[in-house]
């Protein structure tokens, strides 16, 4: 017998449609600072060369990512690339606020980067989200 969805985007409202996206959003962010944090402790537990930082960085943040599009997906049972895209955007747009704040000068190639990591994260997160809500 084939999987059968548990949700689908058809049994949510706009409003609760919004809330999952912010939800798991949250839950990338947090995700994302919690790996931050753990990444942090590590570097200087074993002295690892600032060179590598940025991809520490990148990698905090996919993990993040794909958290967050992983749980969009699961809750909303289909539409993995568009809940995971939504997610990505929304992520991708706190954390570079944040940025801006904190160094207004802070827009470059990485910036560019950060938001195709983001996206692919969270699109693939909202994927295998989606395909873990199936009954088999």
């Amino acid at each position: 017998m084939g999987g059968v969805a548990m949700n689908s985007k058809d049994s949510f409202n706009k409003n609760e449609l919004l809330l999952v996206y912010l939800f798991s959003s949250f839950i990338g962010i947090i995700i994302t600072l919690i790996s931050i944090l753990l990444a942090s402790l590590i570097t200087v537990a074993i002295e690892i060369n600032a060179a590598y930082l940025p991809v520490v960085a990148s990698i905090c943040l996919a993990i993040g990512s794909f958290f967050g599009g992983f749980f969009a997906g699961k809750k909303i049972g289909s539409g993995g690339i568009v809940s995971g895209l939504i997610v990505s955007l929304i992520i991708f747009l706190f954390i570079f606020i944040i940025s801006l704040v904190i160094n207004p000068t802070a827009i470059t190639l990485i910036t560019l980067i950060h938001l195709v990591i983001t996206i692919l994260a969270a699109v693939l997160g909202g994927i295998v989200g989606v395909n873990n809500t199936k009954v088999h």
